[in-house]
């Protein structure tokens, strides 16, 4: 007996001077454009007829058990079947969902409780089996929760999640998900900061993981900056403001194996030797430092040395300790390499990062904060200097001796007249 997971709620007022609320799946189904939500902080909106109630796929009652104080008797789904858009800002209709919107009187925060797929083994927050949330001024970038965790897996392929958002006063947003039957339980709500994602921007500050977990937009682009044409997928995109593009466009890139990560598991990004790469951070976001997790897409040893030859512009000639990785042999465990790199002081809206070797597979862990761009002095390279060495600008992009500005060869500095 298959059981679909669909759910509106219902509004409790505001209680006490701390205004909170909690809204959770009805028996009975609101109308399409139902006002369900009207408080001193936020209302709720359905956009079009809603799907769900207490009732499985076989017309029998049921009973979800979410955690040890949290048990439910009715679902919502907040499908749509084409993702929110400039002309759309609420997506379009799926048959069994309807996305909700919310509109913020008061800064406040929102806690979300549902069930979702799993993503390539994997639970993510925004990924393509994720809900999401969207300011209605910028409906194609999901906004990064305050915190996403799941509480635990009931059946497989399937966890019960949390997922905590601030809302800013005065903006419209549309809550969907894609690709999923979601089953949204609840909504709780009280007065908070509404601090957003940091500056104004949609993208919360904070640690990221970038991996092939959260399925990606893969597309073939060709800039001046490419060295060769071709039709490969050589750039990757995500909804939050992410991307990472080969720098060739005759290089591509995929799924890798799972790996697991500070306790998750993410499918990994697996690209081919040789070719420049280039992390982009969401507009207004910079780091300080990046993070490899990474393995050698082979299952024995190889004559080829697997490494980072270069990240951020700082080139490193052999995989020693003190720059690119010995990344490990591919393990059943999926076992992978750590190696941190530090920009000394500059924060980079844009990193490059170049492997070698054998063909790899990595996920990156970021942190990230609001700021704009700022190039500090890197660590001069004493030894191994080698005049022929390629050079970078500060953007971290390849250049030849035509460019006239800062350059860095050989992980230093020097100005290129």
């Amino acid at each position: 007996m298959k059981k679909i997971f669909t759910l509106i709620a219902m509004a409790l007022t505001a209680i006490g001077a701390n205004a909170q609320g909690s809204w959770v799946a009805p028996a009975e189904l609101p109308a399409a454009g139902a006002r369900v939500v009207n408080d001193d902080l936020i209302q709720i909106f359905t956009v079009y007829e809603a799907k769900g109630g207490d009732k499985d796929s076989d017309g029998n009652p049921f009973t979800i058990n979410f955690s040890a104080t949290k048990t439910y008797t009715s679902v919502f789904n907040v499908r749509v079947d084409a993702a929110p858009s400039a002309d759309n800002p609420t997506g379009t209709q799926h048959a069994n969902g309807t996305p909700l919107e919310i509109k913020a009187k008061k800064n406040t925060d929102i806690t979300l409780y549902y069930r979702r797929q799993a993503a390539n083994e994997a639970y993510a927050s925004n990924d393509g089996k994720d809900v999401k949330l969207v300011d209605q001024s910028a409906p194609t970038t999901p906004i990064a929760a305050a915190d996403f965790s799941y509480v635990d897996a009931p059946d497989a392929g399937y966890a019960y999640t949390t997922k905590k958002y601030a809302l800013e006063e005065g903006k419209t947003y549309t809550l969907w998900a894609r690709g999923t039957t979601l089953a949204l339980y609840e909504i709780e709500w009280a007065a908070g900061s509404g601090s957003g994602g940091g500056g104004g921007s949609t993208v919360a500050d904070g640690t990221y993981y970038i991996s092939y977990s959260i399925e990606p937009a893969l597309s073939n682009e060709t800039t001046a900056e490419m060295t060769n044409t071709g039709s490969s997928n050589n750039k990757a995109t995500w909804e939050n403001g992410f991307s990472v593009m080969i720098m060739r466009s005759d290089k591509g890139m995929s799924s890798g194996s799972p790996i697991t990560v500070d306790g998750t598991q993410y499918t990994t990004i697996k690209v081919s030797n040789g070719a420049q790469n280039k992390l982009t951070l969401p507009e207004g976001k910079v780091a300080e430092s990046i993070t490899f997790y990474s393995y050698v897409n082979k299952d024995a040893a190889t004559e080829r040395d697997s490494y980072w030859k270069e990240v951020a512009g700082v080139t490193y000639d052999t995989p020693d300790a003190s720059g690119g990785i010995f990344q490990n042999y591919k393990e059943t465990e999926g076992t992978p390499d750590m190696r941190t790199y530090s920009f000394n002081g500059s924060k980079l809206n844009t990193i490059t990062f170049t492997n070698t070797g054998e063909q790899c597979c990595y996920v990156i862990k970021i942190d990230i904060v609001t700021g704009s761009p700022v190039t500090g002095i890197q660590t001069i390279k004493a030894a191994n200097i080698d005049l022929n060495a390629p050079v970078y600008n500060l953007s971290g992009q390849k250049v030849d001796s035509s460019y006239k500005g800062v350059v860095i060869q050989n992980g230093a500095k020097r100005i290129q007249k």
